[in-house]
Formats: structure tokens, sequence, C-alpha cells
């Protein structure tokens, strides 16, 4: 999907060639993972207003400015989780899209994570050669959201969303954009890419004998915040009398440009 100049700010990534294997091994073995942390993990209680069915959620990666906190036993979870190696295929076929469509903002994206790592040794990268510095793995069992925006996103990154388990794509799940007033049919094993902080999105109920996961991947706006700060926080760069180098339209206007045109990578895909 193209905004009016050409950009790309929706695309259906879909799934591998390979579907006969790719769709059970992602859909059957994640499912199993996803049943296994609703009674393993410990969640933290509170209330999202972005669900319509009370799912559970579990965040991990590197972010800025959300207080992220875990126990041990959460962090022993994760450890085992980002091992996974039907989880790296997931993620990391997002990863290759990012690059795929958005060259530079996968460039960006990979500079901005990989100065966060050499300025901290503690911290590391939810999987190889991944650029997106979250992840959120919906562990339903019903994982249903009302029309939101990621508002915690850099504006104009993406969000890689990949549907899981089974039910069927034509009565439910669908995926909403409000914006564009589109509905678009999102089978699980599925991956989307949007920007997910600008555009509203939501997906339809499923049946009532259904389960429906999901993995998201995105890197929040506050940490190339930090990195624009000289890795401080913004109240520091302040009070030690600093500005930023472009005003808030022109750095919009150069994180738009990072978004690329159709027209530049089209012929990427001629066959």
């Amino acid at each position: 999907v193209l905004d009016r100049d050409g950009r790309p700010v929706v695309v259906l990534q879909g799934y591998p060639g390979d579907r006969d294997e790719w769709m059970p091994e992602v859909n059957d073995v994640l499912s199993r993972v996803c049943d296994e942390l609703r009674g393993s993990y410990r969640f933290k209680k509170g209330i999202n207003h972005h669900v319509t069915d009370n799912f559970k959620a579990i965040n991990f990666g590197i972010s800025f400015g959300g207080g992220q906190q875990g126990s041990h036993a959460n962090y022993a979870i994760i450890n085992s989780l980002i091992k996974n190696p039907v989880l790296l295929r997931v993620a990391n076929f997002a990863n290759a899209g990012l690059q795929l469509f958005w060259p530079k903002i996968y460039s960006f994206y990979d500079t901005i994570l990989s100065g966060v790592l050499l300025q901290d040794s503690t911290l590391r990268r939810n999987f190889t050669n991944n650029v997106f510095a979250c992840a959120t793995l919906n562990v339903g069992p019903r994982t249903v959201t009302t029309l939101h925006y990621d508002h915690l996103n850099i504006p104009f990154g993406l969000c890689a969303i990949t549907a899981l388990s089974h039910f069927n794509p034509k009565t439910g799940r669908q995926i909403m954009l409000e914006e564009l007033q589109t509905i678009i049919e999102f089978p699980a094993g599925s991956t989307i890419e949007i920007l997910s902080a600008i555009v509203k999105h939501s997906n339809l109920p499923i049946g009532d004998n259904e389960v429906r996961y999901s993995f998201t991947q995105y890197t929040a706006g506050g940490l190339f915040r930090w990195w624009e700060c000289g890795f401080r926080a913004y109240k520091t760069f302040v009070a030690m009398g600093m500005k930023f180098k472009r005003s808030g339209l022109e750095r919009w206007q150069w994180g738009v440009g990072l978004l690329g045109k159709w027209e530049d990578i089209k012929h990427l895909f001629k066959t």
C-alpha cells in the first residue's frame, strides 16, 4: 500500500515460499509455546486499553522510558524464548522484509541499535542480525485489539505483525486500517508491516471457539531520542543547554524521506 507520493506505508509480506512447511511449523509450535507461557510467565497486573479480550502479552528487548522490569524467573523464560528456532525464523523473516522494502529505515534502525549496544555491554539484540529493538508475544488465548495508534513508536518507523495459531481468516481476525479505509485478510502464519504510530489499526474478532496469538516487532521512539540526545535523557540534554540539530518538522521530513519510494525498489521484484 503506497501513499500519494509512492512511499510504501503497509506491506503484506505474507510468508516464505515453503508454505507447506512454514504454516504447520509456525502455527503448531508457537501455539504450544504460547499456551505454556500463559501458565509459566509471571504477568504484571494492569490494563491494556487497546484490547477487547483480556489476553496476555510478553514484552522483551531494549526500550527507554517505560520502567520495564521483570522477575528472574521471567528472564529465564525470555532467554529460552529468544533461542526458539521457530520464533527466530519468524522474527528474521520480518526483519528481511524491513530490509527489502525500507532499506534506509533498516539502516537507520541498525545504526541506533548498534550504537546503544556499544554504550551498554549488558544489552543484547533479541535475535542475531535483527534490527528491531523490541518485541511482544501476545499469548492470547484470544488476541483482539481495538482501533489504536502505537503512539510510543517512532512515527516513521515500522511495526511487523505476525498472526499465529488456527482460525478462519475469512470470518474473523482481519486487520483494519482506519485512515486507509481498508480491511485485509490476515491468515495465521502471515506477516504484515505497517507504520503503526500513524496508521490507526485493529483486528476483527475471531470465532467463539477459535484462538489467536500474535508476534510483533518494533523500536520505541524513546530509544531514538536517547540516541539523538547523546545517550542521555532528554531532561538532562535540555538541562545541559543542548539543542537538536534539526527542528521537529525537519526531523519528521527527514524521517519520511527514509521511507523511500516504490519506484526505487520495484525492480527487485521483477521475475
